[in-house]
């Protein structure tokens, strides 16, 4: 799937999790992100209770762990850009799902000194419904290939 980012807000589902709902969080995730939205309006998309965010060289636990590592992120790498090679959904009950996302990451500092950090990665996601809405409970980045001239993701410590 290629992602098109001007897709709405995640609406409510109702009581059940369906593939459309899935996918329009995945949308609105990355949309978020790449605008550089405030952190507040990214907390919208994660689950409150139990989210863990692995990345290869950092795990955040929580959505104030998450928020206040995405500011200091945006500050360093104002700039960012997901590309979606492919995005894969199992629903795996009624109100959980799990999302397997192959995308090129990109951020780029607000400086051309700073550099830019790129790569390919796969991550793993768990989706819950909650409140009549699909969040993001945990994202784990399992494979990750900086591409060339990349700095290190440990940049974003």
């Amino acid at each position: 799937m290629t992602t098109s980012l001007m897709t709405p807000a995640p609406a409510a589902v109702g009581t059940v999790l369906d593939e459309n709902e899935v996918q329009r969080l995945v949308r609105h995730w990355l949309q978020t992100r790449d605008q550089g939205r405030p952190a507040q309006e990214v907390l919208q998309c994660l689950a409150e209770d139990g989210l863990v965010v692995h990345f290869p060289h950092l795990t955040l636990r929580g959505r104030r762990e998450f928020g206040d590592w995405y500011t200091r992120t945006k500050q360093l790498f104002p700039r960012e850009r997901h590309e979606v090679e492919q995005a894969d959904v199992r629903l795996t009950s009624p109100l959980h799902a799990e999302v397997t996302l192959t995308l090129r990451w990109q951020m780029w500092g607000p400086h051309s000194t700073q550099g830019w950090i790129g790569a390919d990665t796969t991550q793993h996601w768990s989706v819950v419904l909650r409140d009549g809405t699909a969040r993001l409970r945990t994202l784990a980045v399992d494979h990750t290939h900086l591409l060339a001239n990349s700095a290190p993701l440990d940049r974003i410590s």
